[in-house]
């Protein structure tokens, strides 16, 4: 059944009004909002940024657009709070410091860490039986010769030297491949020699004579 309504008195205009529930004490929300509006201050306490005082009030049923704090707020104003959280806080919440600190960052990665004597250490700490997936050295000498650090390096500066062009057809930006004009296999001392490399693409790289295939039937 409907609950059985009751007359009731606003608090804030003192009209009369039927409500369903003794515990209302307004007759519309104009009238809840009008009376929360103009209710008093609690109190004052004192910022801990600028140490200027603010009221605050324990209950903030409306808007007051910041005039009156919460009785829990520490700050008078959002620049205090932003203050205390970018600055003595956490600083590193701030775009500007965390930003700048990035860019530290990577100067300082870029000074010690990426230095040739650096990574060379790091290799050698992973290399060979330190590292955890070592299986005895079962590895062919030729692969590893062929995918070493100093083999993917040169292939790098021919690639660059040349400007990622083939040097027979001229296309650039194709699938490339670092060619040896001396073969690999018989001038071990040209293996990373600039001048005894070229970039080629994959379809001039196999019309080469020291291409393996060509070379061994060349051979027979």
């Amino acid at each position: 059944m409907p609950a059985k309504k009751q007359i009731i008195t606003c608090t804030q205009c003192k009209k009369e009004h039927l409500a369903s529930s003794g515990k209302v004490k307004y007759c519309s929300i104009g009238c809840y909002n009008k009376h929360t509006k103009t209710k008093g201050i609690d109190g004052y306490k004192k910022c801990e940024i600028c140490e200027v005082t603010f009221p605050f009030r324990y209950s903030l049923n409306v808007r007051n657009h910041g005039k009156i704090k919460s009785h829990n707020s520490r700050f008078c104003s959002n620049p205090c709070k932003h203050i205390w959280r970018y600055k003595i806080s956490n600083p590193m919440k701030c775009p500007k410091t965390s930003a700048a600190a990035s860019q530290r960052k990577k100067g300082m990665a870029v000074d010690w860490m990426h230095t040739p004597e650096a990574l060379a250490k790091r290799r050698e700490a992973i290399s060979g039986d330190k590292h955890w997936n070592w299986q005895g050295g079962k590895t062919d000498e030729q692969k590893k010769r062929r995918n070493s650090y100093e083999s993917r390096k040169w292939r790098e500066s021919i690639f660059e030297r040349d400007d990622y062009t083939c040097q027979i057809c001229f296309v650039r930006g194709s699938y490339l491949e670092a060619d040896h004009i001396k073969s690999w296999s018989l001038h071990p001392d040209l293996r990373f020699d600039l001048d005894n490399g070229r970039t080629l693409c994959s379809s001039c790289h196999r019309l080469t004579p020291t291409y393996g295939v060509n070379r061994r039937k060349k051979q027979l």
